[in-house]
Order: C-alpha cells, then sequence, then structure tokens
C-alpha cells in the first residue's frame, strides 16, 4: 500500500513552475493560433477536432525538432525561422513541380 506523506515545496519552485507554464501559454499556444491555423475550425466532428490537433502538433514538434536541432545554423547567423520556414515551402513547391506529374500520372 502506499504510503501518504506530505512534501513541501519551496515559494521559488512554485514561482518558476508558474513562470515555465506562462512561458508555454504565450509561446507555443500563441504560435499555434498565429501561424498554423489553430483558431479555424476545419472539421467539426468532436473525433475529427481532437485528432486534427493532435495531427497538427504532432507536425509542429515534428517541424521545429528538425530545424532547432538539424538546421541549428540559423541561430547563430540570425537568420529569423520565419525566414527558414519559408524557404522550406519555396524548396518544397518548386521541388515537387516536377514530380507531381510523375506521381499522379497513371497513364
Amino acid at each position: 500500500m502506499l504510503e501518504s506523506r506530505q512534501e513541501t515545496v519551496a515559494t521559488r519552485s512554485i514561482a518558476r513552475i508558474t513562470a515555465a507554464r506562462w512561458n508555454i501559454e504565450n509561446n507555443g499556444f500563441h504560435d499555434l493560433k498565429t501561424y498554423w491555423h489553430t483558431d479555424h475550425a476545419f472539421v467539426h466532428d468532436p473525433t475529427a477536432i481532437q485528432a486534427w490537433l493532435g495531427i497538427l502538433i504532432l507536425a509542429v514538434n515534428l517541424m521545429y525538432t528538425f530545424v532547432y536541432e538539424h538546421l541549428h545554423h540559423f541561430r547563430e547567423w540570425n537568420i529569423p525561422l520565419r525566414e527558414v520556414v519559408q524557404e522550406i515551402k519555396e524548396q518544397m513547391r518548386w521541388g515537387l513541380a516536377g514530380r507531381t506529374k510523375a506521381l499522379w500520372d497513371t497513364g
């Protein structure tokens, strides 16, 4: 059986946890709403909304992991993240333009 015991936590630790939570609120949710369009309902079924948000948050995490862990020089060179994302979008757009016909052409 689990023993119940009361532990005390320093006020400074609580303050740091609260500040970290506000950082998540201010940066994470703001970023999702502003740049990833979570403020728009693409679907209306509750299960679909939950699935869509899960996929979107997974995509955001994968994107940021790629950018911050693989393309780490953009911070050293002071390149804004917005420009990095724009360049990735352009590379995908023009890189796939020639291959789209080959992918979908069944004839």
